[in-house]
């Protein structure tokens, strides 16, 4: 398929690439530096290496991030509200631009992020320190404040669990066992969802009719809004995903 209760703000240096992570504690640890690499002429997020932009339209730019073990991305700038959706988490190492301390952490596989970055011009870089890939799925809000969508309750599906709520998007994470379903929601606003594990997925809309998708781990779908679906669970492995809706 190609297709996040409350209003969290992340500290710059607790925030790790916009993934909620698990510190476990600060230090000064030798860096990732590369040739050529400098916090002073950053790029944007959407020109360094290891982000790759796999969607963009007028409202989101998807974006997805790949850190090989023991490698970092570049330095990059990030100055859209972001959120990130960490496929499969690491330990990290992130230096922040200006802050001579660096901060290792856990970016805990499943996890939802979000930070305020609209504006702030902040500039970091994040390394894996783990051995295995770092894989994020990640967008920029490009909504430059929020109010133009109303987001879904979902209270027709006890399956869906709110997981944050704040002035920019509503956060939901379903997970369900093979077979299982989730009842009819009506979707208002535009969403991203993200696939964190299963194999396929059936959605019936209102009318009755019924689409298959494949669903693997790190899918993403763009869900324009103005829908109405019910999710079975028609695979052999139980599902997992996000839906994050704009506001």
């Amino acid at each position: 398929m190609q297709h996040a209760v409350g209003t969290t703000r992340f500290t710059r240096r607790a925030f790790v690439c916009g993934c909620c992570a698990a510190l476990t504690g600060v230090k000064i640890v030798p860096s990732f530096a590369a040739l050529g690499d400098d916090a002073e002429s950053a790029p944007l997020a959407r020109d360094e290496g290891h982000h790759h932009v796999v969607l963009q339209n007028d409202l989101v730019r998807i974006m997805r991030v790949l850190i090989p073990p023991s490698q970092a991305t570049g330095w990059h700038e990030h100055n859209f509200d972001y959120i990130v959706v960490a496929v499969n988490g690491t330990k990290i190492h992130v230096d922040v631009k200006g802050d001579p301390k660096a901060v290792e952490g856990v970016m805990e596989t499943s996890s939802v992020g979000y930070v305020n970055y609209a504006g702030k011009h902040f500039v970091h870089r994040v390394g894996n320190t783990s051995d295995t890939v770092n894989h994020q799925l990640a967008f920029e809000i490009l909504l430059p404040s929020p109010g133009s969508f109303t987001p879904s309750d979902r209270s027709s599906a006890s399956q869906y669990k709110m997981e944050r709520d704040n002035d920019r998007v509503r956060v939901w994470r379903l997970k369900l066992a093979p077979g299982e379903v989730a009842e009819l929601i009506n979707q208002k606003g535009p969403a991203v969802r993200v696939i964190l594990s299963g194999e396929r997925l059936l959605e019936t809309d209102s009318n009755g009719q019924v689409r298959e998708i494949s669903a693997r781990s790190g899918d993403f779908a763009w869900l324009p809004g103005s829908s109405s679906r019910a999710v079975t669970n028609a695979g052999l492995v139980p599902l997992e995903l996000v839906e994050v809706e704009l506001k």
